[in-house]
């Protein structure tokens, strides 16, 4: 027993210790950098994500950070506050979906225009296509509606005509001047020779008379009221006609560019179901935040505030704008200010974009310019 438990120790001390795996060198796994801005240096590089917060002589970060971590805010230079890693949104009265308003096949995708000579053009509707407000962007199936439309033209052209036609006022006052001046003829015969004309026919005539008068009240007032209120009825019945014709367009409610096509000709589409995404860009928002405790309402509303780019080919851009809102619950990183700057379009492109984040100077001694 002794000789088997002397040889057991003897294998346990004769096992190599285990060791972590070592990678070779040509294996090592290089350390990951936070990407490269598309711009060059400038005071509005890249910045946290979640939101703004004051910094002064802070390095640029790029990546999420922890929103409890927020810098209270400082000041840069003389009346200055530098934002650090604004948000840039399009503004939200500024961004709508175009839906459908009610339900039926979608029959057109493109947007209308009128040519110098009158004439419609239709183009196809695209991706970063410009449209402005009111223009016709797509058609649901409108046959019906159309035709109903031509039914309300042609009762109302009817109705116009009725409401003009004074025959009838015409024809009804000649009757009664025609009765009128019989009696009256009756009268003077009379009066030359007594009970010449004998008084039943006499009474008669004036009956007769009476009549015609009443006969002409009656056609003007069928003239004035009956047939202009007709015609009023057929107005309103082609205003609900149109309205229900456009309800089946679907049309821009602002100037703006297309960023999204949602749905294609030949679907069926019920009431709400969202066609295109449009965005107004020349104007977009910053969200940022500043400490409530050094900072009042009243020192940054509707102060001038500026933001400094260079793009790609070095040319610097600066873009002007206003503390338009400050959200009056504070949160977990202050209180938050929505800024709205105008933006500027190069060769067609805007150059503040939604998703972008950047830094801003609020300048606390300038008023914007409204």
């Amino acid at each position: 027993m002794s000789l088997l438990i002397t040889l057991l120790f003897a294998f346990v001390d004769a096992v190599p210790p285990v060791s972590a795996p070592v990678a070779p060198a040509s294996e090592t796994r290089p350390v990951r950098r936070a990407a490269e801005s598309p711009y060059p240096p400038s005071d509005a590089l890249l910045a946290p994500a979640g939101g703004a917060s004051l910094r002064q002589n802070q390095p640029p970060v790029i990546g999420n950070v922890d929103n409890n971590t927020a810098v209270v805010a400082q000041p840069v230079g003389e009346n200055k506050l530098q934002l650090v890693g604004c948000m840039v949104y399009p503004i939200k009265r500024k961004d709508a979906t175009v839906s459908a308003n009610v339900q039926g096949k979608l029959t057109e995708l493109a947007a209308r225009s009128t040519a110098a000579d009158g004439s419609e053009i239709k183009t196809e509707i695209r991706e970063g296509m410009t449209v402005v407000a009111g223009q016709i962007l797509g058609v649901q199936d409108d046959r019906t509606t159309q035709a109903a439309l031509q039914i309300a033209l042609g009762k109302h052209k009817i109705a116009e005509a009725e409401a003009k036609k004074e025959v009838e006022v015409l024809f009804a006052q000649r009757g009664a001047e025609a009765a009128q001046t019989r009696v009256d003829m009756y009268n003077r015969i009379n009066a030359r020779t007594p009970r010449a004309v004998a008084e039943l026919e006499v009474l008669e005539a004036e009956l007769e008379s009476r009549k015609a008068v009443a006969n002409l009240e009656l056609a003007k007032y069928n003239l004035n009221v009956v047939k202009k209120t007709e015609l009023e009825l057929q107005e309103d019945e082609v205003i609900a006609a149109k309205v229900a014709l456009e309800r089946q367009q679907l049309i821009a409610p602002f100037d703006g560019v297309i960023i999204e096509i949602q749905r294609t000709t030949g679907e069926w589409l019920r009431e709400g179901d969202p066609v295109l995404h449009i965005v107004q860009l020349d104007a977009v928002e910053l969200h940022g935040y500043v400490d409530y405790r050094r900072y009042s309402r009243t020192m940054l509303q509707d102060k001038l505030v500026t933001v400094d780019l260079n793009d790609p080919a070095g040319n610097q851009l600066q873009f002007k704008g206003r503390v338009a809102f400050i959200n009056p619950v504070i949160g977990a990183q202050g209180m938050e200010l929505h800024i709205e700057m105008q933006n500027t379009n190069v060769d067609g492109h805007w150059q503040l974009s939604p998703g972008m984040q950047i830094n801003a100077m609020i300048h606390l001694d300038q008023k914007a310019e409204m």
